[in-house]
């Protein structure tokens, strides 16, 4: 999983630089595909996701949603 991992990071990373170089807010910006969250949100929380399988605390993947 680490080298995975650390080629996922390296790859976001490198995205973001370029992109963060070209436009200062684009942490800001909103995300279509997740209404009300922005680039900065959905990085947190893939990179939160991925913390949390690297120590364990995943049980797989989420129930569905409640009714």
């Amino acid at each position: 999983m680490g080298t995975t991992y650390r080629s996922i990071r390296e790859r976001l990373t490198a995205l973001l630089d370029e992109e963060t170089t070209r436009r200062p807010d684009a942490w800001e910006l909103p995300v279509p595909a997740c209404p009300g969250w922005t680039v900065r949100d959905v990085l947190a929380h893939l990179v939160g996701n991925l913390e949390d399988g690297r120590a364990g605390r995943l049980s797989g993947p989420p129930g569905p949603p409640p009714p």
